[in-house]
């Protein structure tokens, strides 16, 4: 890795008043790492009031990064946004910033150095997870047990990177792997990670590097049905390449994810199916399973 290359930070914006996406573009404004360019892809949809006032307040910002501002004729979704971000970035590595949440000031120079292996294609860290309303702050659930090496056997049993906002990204990979997956309609992230990992090293820098926040405004994780139609979208991308024990972790997720909606009889499908492919894990699969189970108990201490 040549020193000083370029990072691209993507922040898609939804919903969001200037005052609010302005706390997560400043804690971008005062990395420690200085070759930065930025990129906002307004998704309110073109002539919007909630666009036109942000074009203007963004026009009038003051920043010492280039800001490129990008506008979406409608509203496309995340996945569009961060993939349109992409594709008009020009940076070697990738970054992206959720309008809501916000990185500690080193992230960056952290998360860059770990690309000295050539190999390497992703950067992940640890983070916090704040309720907005009453600002507690406890880890992201990802950071309790922090794997600071994740394989693709790793990935294919659960998340252990998490949300887009803790990762860097060398842009090869994009080329590579493909864009985020616009008709995944939740977990567009993991699958991504999960494409990543099978052609790539992912690194974890063991330091709380950002803030996650959980509020009352749009958020897809809100959405149930989403969130279990996502899983079970995974499941049927990658069960050929899972191990038992993966399936059996995947689908007991997929059932989870149902048994919030009102789907009850698809809930009781996929726990039946977790359960057979329990038994199958158990005679077949022991050790791997034994192994995941312990590192699962310690994420959730």
């Amino acid at each position: 890795m040549k020193d000083n290359q370029k990072v691209s930070v993507i922040i898609t914006t939804y919903k969001r008043k200037f005052e609010e996406i302005k706390i997560s573009l400043e804690s971008v404004l005062k990395q420690t790492y200085r070759n930065i360019e930025i990129i906002i892809v307004d998704d309110n949809g073109k002539g919007t009031e909630l666009q036109c006032e942000i074009e203007e307040k963004i026009n009038k910002y003051e920043s010492p990064f280039l800001i490129k501002y990008i506008i979406n004729e409608n509203n496309y979704g995340a996945q569009v946004s961060r993939n349109k971000g992409i594709l008009n970035s020009t940076g070697e590595y990738l970054a992206f910033l959720d309008d809501d949440d916000k990185w500690e000031n080193e992230k960056i120079e952290l998360q860059i150095k770990e690309f000295k292996d050539e190999n390497v294609g992703l950067v992940f860290s640890q983070g916090w997870l704040i309720n907005i309303n009453d600002s507690k702050k406890k880890p992201y659930n990802m950071s309790k047990c922090f794997i600071n090496r994740v394989d693709s056997n790793d990935m294919l049993y659960g998340d252990y990177i998490g949300t887009t906002s803790q990762v860097v990204i060398k842009r090869e990979v994009f080329a590579q792997v493909g864009l985020f997956d616009v008709n995944q309609p939740a977990r567009q992230d993991y699958e991504m990670w999960i494409r990543i990992s099978l052609k790539y090293k992912c690194i974890g820098v063991k330091k709380y590097l950002f803030s996650h926040y959980i509020h009352s405004g749009e958020q897809i994780s809100k959405n149930p049905i989403k969130s279990a139609i996502g899983m079970e979208n995974i499941y049927k991308k990658y069960r050929k390449k899972m191990s038992k024990t993966s399936k059996w972790h995947i689908l007991l997720l997929t059932a989870k994810a149902y048994s919030k909606t009102s789907k009850k009889l698809t809930f009781f499908n996929y726990l039946v199916k977790s359960a057979i492919y329990l038994i199958l894990a158990l005679f077949f699969d022991n050790k791997n399973l034994i192994k995941r189970i312990k590192i699962h108990k310690e994420r959730i201490k």
